[in-house]
């Protein structure tokens, strides 16, 4: 139960990144919307098969490579929740501006 809850988060969280990193000028310029969903698969499937073949064997090697597949998971999260509290402020400043121009123009 607890893997396909990690797994589901894992896809809401990396599917989000791709979306937000889809509207980089520079990274739109030099990736197609195909090039990134297939990043996507590629980082999904990796994560997906690491959680499946690293979990409850033993070893060093099984060691790794679940290490490896929450490595990837941490990362997918950190960057997932800057862009999400960068689209926040942004997404509140630009309320606050609409709200003050609205103000603005009843007291006018």
């Amino acid at each position: 139960m607890f893997g396909i809850v990690l797994t589901t988060a894992y896809t809401v969280m990396l599917v989000y990144v791709l979306w937000r990193a889809r509207s980089i000028p520079s990274l739109k310029q030099h990736f197609s919307r195909n090039g990134v969903i297939g990043v996507g698969a590629i980082l999904w499937a990796v994560f997906f098969f690491v959680r499946t073949l690293g979990h409850q064997k033993t070893g060093v090697v099984a060691g790794a490579i679940e290490f490896m597949g929450m490595v990837l998971l941490g990362t997918v999260f950190l960057i997932s929740t800057a862009v999400y509290n960068r689209n926040k402020k942004s997404a509140l400043s630009c309320t606050s501006c609409i709200f003050q121009n609205w103000l603005q123009q009843t007291m006018d």
